[in-house]
């Protein structure tokens, strides 16, 4: 009786990870592609957290790239270079975007 009911878990088991890999996530991949790409660029220009927690830290440790455009463009005046920080950031963050957008790219549409 074990032994059937052990059989019986693991055909169970094995369907529904089966069922999980190639119905479930196939489906989820657009929101997930979505998700991913959206938080990898918040991720990017978000800086106000660390900067309202540590203002930069102990000598600069925690100085993000965001960081780093905001006190050269409204603390030093210096636009030029905070457009150019600006500028780069935003080309890396679209470069990351596209590459997630293949990776993630879904096999049929519905």
């Amino acid at each position: 009786m074990m032994a059937l009911i052990s059989k019986i878990r693991f055909f169970f088991v094995r369907f529904n990870i089966q069922t999980f890999f190639r119905i479930t996530l196939p489906l989820l991949k657009r929101a997930i592609t979505f998700v991913v790409v959206a938080d990898t660029v918040i991720n990017f220009l978000l800086f106000a957290p660390i900067y309202l927690l540590t203002r930069g830290g102990p000598t600069g440790s925690t100085n993000l790239l965001m960081f780093e455009a905001y006190s050269n463009a409204f603390v030093y005046a210096n636009m030029n270079r905070a457009a150019a920080i600006t500028s780069i950031l935003l080309i890396i963050a679209a470069i990351i975007a596209v590459i997630e957008f293949k990776i993630l790219k879904p096999e049929f549409e519905y």
